[in-house]
């Protein structure tokens, strides 16, 4: 029975409350259904799942010019699984920016987000996937600030710094960056010259850290099993470096 269905809804509404305010909010919707696969000693039935992510944000320009937005966004599902699973999970994220011109030539932008996410699942084969610890409540946040500034006329600076926290993580701080330097080399901006350093990572995911995965019973000992794939809550963030040199030209 290979086969899958997908409905989806969207919707986003806004509401001028003044001329320098709106609030905006919406709801997306999906519903899919998806047939059993075959895979070897895995159970396996028709699937579902279900996905509701609503927001409501608030946009307001200030009278200096500045802008600033509030947004809380979420995004809940209920799945039940191939396998016989059935996992419910809610992120709920609230999130603010604030950009402001301290002078002509600079740009500011700062803001933040605070996130929890919860997972709980039950009901499941047990030669196939288990969280021991279930269910999860995890808790991340995150500040920046970027910095855009022309120096003289031709030359441009921008700097962009992220921290972000996370309670369950081994590490649980790390940063992002990234500095940029644009340079034209006529008045007239028709080329330019770019050079940029930049630090991203990237934190191992809940599966990764406390999904155990089991393949094939073995009759004896009881709750043996050919194959034993447990979670590693052990695993340090990934880390990578950019470096890059661009030229821009307008003939």
């Amino acid at each position: 029975f290979d086969f899958a269905r997908n409905f989806r809804f969207d919707s986003k509404a806004v509401y001028q409350v003044e001329p320098n305010t709106k609030l905006s909010f919406g709801l997306g919707a999906s519903h899919v259904e998806r047939g059993e696969y075959g895979a070897v000693l895995i159970p396996s039935q028709t699937s579902q799942l279900e996905t509701f992510r609503p927001f409501v944000r608030l946009d307001r320009k200030f009278d200096n010019g500045a802008t600033g937005y509030l947004q809380w966004s979420g995004q809940f599902e209920d799945t039940d699984d191939v396998t016989g699973s059935t996992y419910r999970s809610a992120r709920n994220d609230l999130e603010a920016q604030y950009s402001f011109h301290p002078s002509e030539k600079h740009h500011i932008t700062v803001g933040g987000n605070f996130r929890s996410e919860y997972l709980d699942s039950r009901g499941f084969v047990p030669q196939y996937i288990v969280y021991p610890d279930n269910p999860f409540l995890e808790f991340s946040s995150g500040a920046f600030l970027v910095d855009r500034w022309k120096v003289p006329d031709r030359l441009t600076l921008e700097g962009q710094i992220r921290g972000d926290y996370a309670s369950p993580m081994r590490d649980r701080f790390d940063w992002a960056g990234r500095g940029t330097a644009l340079y034209a080399l006529d008045e007239q901006k028709r080329h330019v010259l770019r050079a940029s350093v930049a630090r991203a990572f990237r934190s191992p995911g809940l599966d990764l850290r406390e999904m155990g995965m089991h393949r094939g019973p073995l009759p004896f000992p009881p709750g043996g099993f050919v194959v034993n794939l447990p979670g590693n809550d052990d695993l340090h963030n990934e880390q990578t470096w950019a470096y890059e040199l661009g030229y821009t030209g307008q003939l």
